[in-house]
């Protein structure tokens, strides 16, 4: 018996080297990230650390043990700021790559049901016109991904809820990339929290593993587009298997 949530993940890879379109949908946004991570996200990187090393020194020169607390600090202090500037820029790449995953999604299923596809100027054609609404409607999510991440932060420091801090995270990834599906066919609140709870397994797994790529650098410059062609693959065969079920 296969697992559909574990095969999509080379068919989707696959489509994105094997599309045209898809794949300038997926350069495009990396190249951005690329610029973007090299002049923003490095300064803001050493910036935090610098200001903290500044601290630490301050209350920590003249203890007997501040030379060893000092570089136990420094250490913990990096790492956090690593995960955190890495998570931000993560958000952010995925602001700016929200149009063109939005064309990747709707090209996505076009493939999938065997339809007429569109041509690169054509795939183009309303990406102007409908920048502004969805550019809003990624700020939106990303807001609310953002305050419930705080949520599951805070739940994974109490040790028995641990495990559902990683299961919502993993969740709140998938749920951003399931919108484009769902925007697309627009889905009510209700019939997305249905798909969410037929589907929690399948889409916490494709969570976690876009999760795990989301802490690697460069190779997270790639979660965006991968990640949409997943889960509207993921989507679209759900959704296939319920129609044929009823």
């Amino acid at each position: 018996m296969s697992f559909p949530a574990l095969s999509l993940i080379t068919k989707s890879l696959s489509l994105i080297k094997r599309d045209k379109v898809i794949f300038i949908c997926t350069l495009i946004p990396i190249i951005m990230g690329v610029v973007l991570f090299y002049f923003l996200g490095s300064s803001l990187y050493s910036y935090s650390t610098m200001k903290g090393t500044e601290i630490i020194q301050t209350y920590l020169k003249d203890s007997a043990w501040g030379e060893f607390i000092y570089y136990i600090l420094i250490t913990v202090f990096t790492v956090i700021m690593y995960f955190v500037v890495n998570w931000t820029f993560v958000l952010i790449l995925s602001i700016f790559a929200s149009p063109f995953n939005e064309i990747i999604s709707k090209r996505i299923e076009r493939i999938s049901k065997g339809e007429k596809l569109e041509t690169l100027g054509n795939s183009f054609s309303g990406f102007f016109s409908s920048l502004g609404f969805t550019l809003f409607n990624e700020i939106k999510k990303i807001s609310l991904i953002f305050i419930l991440t705080i949520i599951s932060l805070i739940f994974s420091y109490i040790p028995i809820l641990a495990p559902i801090s990683l299961v919502l995270t993993a969740l709140l990834l998938s749920m951003g990339y399931l919108d484009f599906n769902w925007s697309r066919h627009d889905l009510s609140f209700k019939d997305c929290k249905r798909d969410i709870r037929k589907n929690v397994f399948s889409y916490s797994f494709g969570g976690l593993f876009y999760l795990v790529l989301v802490t690697i650098p460069l190779m997270n410059l790639l979660v965006p587009a991968w990640a949409t062609c997943y889960f509207s693959l993921l989507w679209i065969e759900k959704n296939e298997n319920s129609n044929k079920a009823s």
